[in-house]
């Protein structure tokens, strides 16, 4: 090769080069992605507290606390560390989509706050109260005892799900309503127009108590649906209710084109092929609450404790491997959040965030 084809090969690459797109920086040194089989943890987060859910949309994985919400980038950097209002108690865990998240707080007036927060523009907050969802005469109070999620999004993320329980005047009896929002976001997805109650939906007293523990919210192939002590709901995003089960229902997950439900007994373990129409019981399975991700349906014994897996058939579960080869912290009650994002598994730990390349089991 002469000097001559030598120079003008290189001048071509730096000029290709050059006309690359610039990434964006993030003030956080860059950390390196490992690529073998042990956890590593996701530096530089310095969450306030307990981490309650992840979600991974297609460049950024999301993170929420009780007070403070965290974007970061598909290499793993810190885009943003929002501090969120702390002066109400919170009620149960916030719900996040690609374009807005969920809190509910609890109103020092008697009335609780139901806040839309943009996920890229932390200036855009809408918010709602209580008392604008129901007649003069009734009180509607979200539902305050420990589930997963205090509601759930469609997949589409323009519809939003929040039960809790109607109470009419002083002598009526209160009943369970689903509150359905449509959720307006404008094209590029930095800004919310607005934010509707588009539809209550009732659940008679008789069908469904309110002191019936709702167990999960779960929005999965085009409906929602919501498991209780008292059995477990569909619901279409135009608001009509049905009820299939009325024994014991822990939660929902998808596998493979089918619905699954779990109960509160290892025979209460149901699968739907047709969308939730017609239920049939499968063998007994010791899955209970569930997260799918990747390859896999996470499951736990009770909301907090240490994720293990499904086997193949979904009916046993299998331990991960986290304290070998490397240390993951062992904390009692303090896993919340799993997600699959950029080809790795990522499973909170109270504060702290860890990763994976592979699930290993024992």
């Amino acid at each position: 090769m002469t000097n001559t084809t030598r120079f003008w090969i290189l001048s071509l690459s730096l000029f290709f080069t050059a006309c690359l797109p610039l990434e964006r920086r993030s003030d956080t040194p860059v950390q390196p992605i490992v690529t073998d089989d042990k956890w590593h943890e996701v530096t530089g987060i310095h969450a306030e507290r307990t981490i309650l859910s992840l979600y991974a949309t297609p460049v950024e994985l999301l993170a929420i606390t009780e007070n403070q919400f965290i974007r970061l980038s598909h290499q793993q950097l810190l885009v943003e560390k929002r501090s969120l209002q702390a002066n109400r108690t919170p009620i149960g865990a916030p719900v996040l989509s690609e374009n807005t998240f969920f809190r509910a707080l609890q109103g020092a007036d008697n009335r609780d706050v139901y806040e839309f927060h943009c996920v890229r523009n932390a200036q855009v907050v809408k918010r709602l109260y209580s008392t604008d969802l129901v007649r003069s005469s009734e009180t509607f109070v979200a539902e305050r005892r420990k589930i997963r999620f205090t509601g759930a999004y469609n997949a589409e993320g323009t519809k939003y799900f929040l039960p809790g329980v109607v109470y009419q005047g002083t002598l009526g009896i209160p009943h369970v309503e689903i509150m359905i929002f449509n959720i307006y976001n404008n094209a590029s997805g930095n800004d919310i127009d607005s934010v509707k109650l588009y539809k209550r939906v009732a659940i008679q007293p008789q069908v469904l108590g309110t002191n019936g523990k709702i167990e999960s919210c779960r929005f999965i192939r085009d409906f929602f649906y919501l498991a209780t002590e008292d059995g477990a709901f569909r619901i279409s995003q135009e608001g009509q209710l049905s009820q299939f089960f009325p024994h014991w229902t822990l939660d929902f997950f998808q596998k493979e084109g089918r619905v699954f439900a779990t109960g509160f007994g290892t025979y209460d373990f149901f699968y739907t092929s047709d969308n939730g129409r017609s239920w049939l019981r499968g063998r007994p399975s010791n899955l209970r609450f569930t997260e799918t991700a990747g390859n896999y349906v996470f499951s736990q014994k009770a909301n907090g404790s240490r994720y293990a897996v499904g086997d193949s058939v979904l009916l046993n579960i299998k331990q991960i491997q986290y304290d070998s080869p490397t240390n993951f912290p062992d904390i009692v009650n303090a896993y919340y959040s799993v997600a699959f994002f950029q080809n790795k598994y990522f499973i909170n730990s109270d504060r702290k965030l860890f990763y994976n390349n592979n699930i290993t089991t024992n």
